[in-house]
């Protein structure tokens, strides 16, 4: 195997027929499996080490007003913000605003995500050939970055004083 232009034109296409493989998802064993393929079509042996994490993909979600029985659009859980039983989680939300809110506690954190603008260079790297007057856009709007800010903030709030707090993002 040699490293050219052309190997990394097909790995990056290989990934991007994967599309995101988020930990413990299906297409993030699928990626495992190609990793798998190529290193033991290269005669080398593979020696697996598995073990388990506490995450769960669901399938569905549901959130509705209690009043008027509509749906509530445009939220979603957080992966890894908690354990949920199979009987789900039912509470009353409340939009988060701080760590020291008491108020929290036992209650469903809406965190509000502002999907904001980064230079393209801080998420995507130029590792393939363009035309010479081919330019990447200076900025691009990534949700899942702004996501993981906004979980990290929750978190931090959990471990101090908003433990029970069941995180979903708006």
């Amino acid at each position: 195997m040699t490293l050219d232009i052309n190997s990394m034109t097909k790995w990056q296409e290989a990934l991007k027929e994967v599309g995101p493989r988020l930990t413990a998802t299906d297409k993030h064993n699928q990626f495992i499996q190609y990793i798998k393929d190529q290193i033991t079509s290269l005669g080398f042996q593979i020696v697996r080490f598995p073990f388990t994490i506490n995450r769960c993909v669901q399938a569905t979600r549901h959130l509705q007003n209690d009043v008027t029985g509509a749906p509530i659009p445009d939220l979603g859980p957080v992966p890894y913000s908690g354990i949920t039983s199979q009987n789900g989680v039912v509470g009353k939300l409340r939009f988060y605003h701080s760590k020291k809110d008491p108020k929290m506690k036992g209650k469903i954190a809406v965190i509000k995500v502002t999907n904001f603008s980064l230079p393209t260079f801080l998420l995507m790297h130029k590792i393939a050939q363009y035309p010479d007057n081919a330019r990447l856009a200076f900025s691009m709007r990534h949700p899942l970055v702004a996501a993981t800010l906004a979980v990290d903030k929750n978190q931090s709030g959990q471990r101090q004083r908003c433990s029970g707090s069941y995180p979903a993002v708006a």
